[in-house]
């Protein structure tokens, strides 16, 4: 395992963290450090590819659950867990763990960061269904496109991103690890998405389209009050678009805001 290849000495991180893995633990010689700054660096520059962040003219960022995949949520997925293996979902000490068969330590509480909510029996990565082929489209499209940056951007919890990388190779979507971010903390969701994006908005000088896609109603009207800031903030940026995933279904341009012509001639002038 080496650490801190082609790093620079201001910022020392832990490649292998990042990742979601470090043999190495506490005693890692590198940082590791979470932040949206760190998250973001590594994203473009750290995924072995030929990609030129200078270059990129579109931004396009994907949600996983529900907009990507047809993963189960808690309120359906937890009864069906339960009903097919006869063992409950929360399992919070010792005493429930050693009755259902588990090791004394096992312990499983919430559902978005629990790997076997992405495992059967109540999610089968192998079923081409579970892939929104739409959405899966266009991020294949994104990812051989040279002037487009596209990343998976998802609230799941950092130790499941391999389970994560796996199920978009399953179905032939081969990102490199770092375009692949996931949260660290317990942090709100939306907040930790736009700071990861607000890192990565200032390393993409020619950016001028920015694409989302997103299942979440609540995140869709998010990102549309971010986007109309991002506009307002970024000159060179003249269109910010969020896709709306409903029910597996792709609603195109569900909000769209664009640059006004008196800001485009302030750019050009």
């Amino acid at each position: 395992q080496v650490h801190g290849e082609n790093i620079p000495d201001s910022m020392p991180l832990c490649v292998y963290y990042l990742r979601g893995y470090c043999k190495f633990g506490d005693n890692c010689a590198f940082e590791h450090e979470t932040s949206p700054t760190s998250l973001a660096w590594c994203a473009l520059s750290y995924d072995n590819s030929v990609f030129d962040p200078a270059g990129a003219v579109r931004f396009a960022i994907y949600d996983f659950d529900g907009t990507l995949f047809r993963t189960p949520s808690p309120d359906k997925g937890i009864p069906l867990f339960e009903n097919l293996t006869g063992k409950p979902w929360v399992v919070q000490d010792s005493n429930v763990a050693i009755a259902n068969g588990y090791p004394p330590n096992f312990r499983r509480r919430g559902w978005w960061s629990t790997k076997d909510s992405l495992k059967l029996p109540v999610f089968d990565r192998t079923c081409p269904d579970v892939l929104i082929a739409d959405v899966g489209m266009r991020l294949a499209r994104d990812f051989s496109d040279p002037t487009c940056f596209p990343i998976v951007l998802t609230g799941r919890a950092n130790h499941l991103k391999s389970e994560i990388l796996d199920i978009l190779r399953t179905h032939s979507l081969s990102l490199p690890d770092f375009r692949v971010i996931c949260k660290y903390d317990d942090q709100d969701t939306l907040e930790f998405k736009t700071n990861v994006l607000n890192a990565i908005l200032t390393q993409l000088p020619k950016l001028n389209l920015i694409e989302i896609y997103e299942d979440r109603e609540e995140h869709v009207e998010g990102f549309s009050a971010y986007g109309r800031e991002v506009v307002n903030n970024f000159f060179v940026i003249r269109e910010f678009v969020v896709h709306h995933v409903m029910d597996g279904v792709l609603r195109e341009g569900a909000a769209r805001i664009r640059q006004k012509k008196s800001d485009q001639i302030r750019i050009f002038v």
